[in-house]
């Protein structure tokens, strides 16, 4: 499938199969007009090919409880990802890249030091526990991991959130793709000021409410103070909007103005 749009993408932190994973998320649009959505370990690209894991694995089902763009209802989901984590503990040695969604398919891709056993091991799991799905199984040897630098990997950066204005529609999108918001307690937002004692002024406001700094630094080309700054929150659309509406215009009465929020600390 050959992509030509890139819709969004962002990162955070969840732990999973290794033991310091980074995970992106990032939805795309293909050729014929088919949706996908791609979860992938950003962190396994500073090791890719991991000659310790020659082969790969992809293996998921089709799912009938279908939106009409091709991606999973939220109990659904819910469903798949049970199922990624049950074969996750079917494989003995294993790394798990990423997974792709689209056109009513999930599937997980999975690089694994030997495949000694494993097709039959996961007939039988889908035999005996999700008989009611139609089951994918592709076994193959991998060495440059190719599949996750060329496939899973993104191939642009990822897309600011700088608009509130789109806060629903974004939060929206990131549960049609997979996202589990309730698993996240705490957003990002950067900002950007004139001077220190801007930043020294506007943190002893906004510290009284519970943000905290995080990250800053001086952008180079400009001179101004690049601040991160971070709240303890549910990710709701209520709560994501209160809290960048106070910081806009916080940022504002301190000679600054808001860039972007996050769900990750962003790199800098």
């Amino acid at each position: 499938m050959k992509y030509f749009k890139l819709i969004y993408l962002l990162f955070f932190p969840l732990l999973s199969y290794s033991q310091a994973p980074s995970w992106g998320v990032y939805q795309m649009e293909y050729s014929g007009g088919v949706i996908g959505s791609t979860m992938v370990d950003m962190n396994l690209k500073s090791q890719a090919p991991n000659q310790y894991f020659p082969f790969l694995v992809v293996t998921g089902v089709d799912y009938e409880k279908c939106r009409e763009n091709g991606m999973p209802t939220k109990d659904e989901m819910t469903v798949l990802y049970e199922i990624e984590d049950e074969i996750g503990q079917l494989l003995s040695s294993k790394m798990l890249a990423g997974a792709f969604t689209a056109d009513c398919r999930r599937l997980s891709f999975f690089y694994v030091s030997d495949t000694l056993g494993i097709r039959g091991t996961l007939q039988k799991y889908y035999k005996s526990k999700r008989s009611n799905y139609s089951e994918i199984i592709s076994i193959k040897e991998d060495k440059q991991w190719k599949e996750y630098l060329t496939f899973l990997y993104p191939p642009d950066e990822p897309v600011k959130h700088n608009n509130e204005n789109d806060l629903g529609e974004r939060l929206k999108e990131l549960e049609e793709a997979g996202v589990e918001l309730s698993k996240f307690d705490k957003a990002y937002y950067t900002l950007q000021l004139k001077r220190e004692g801007d930043v020294v002024a506007l943190m002893n406001r906004i510290g009284k409410l519970g943000f905290t700094k995080e990250v800053l630094y001086t952008e180079k080309s400009t001179n101004d103070q690049v601040l991160i700054i971070s709240h303890e929150t549910p990710i709701t659309q209520e709560d994501m909007d209160y809290n960048l509406r106070y910081i806009k215009k916080t940022a504002k009465k301190h000679n600054g103005k808001y860039i972007e929020w996050s769900l990750n600390l962003p790199e800098n």
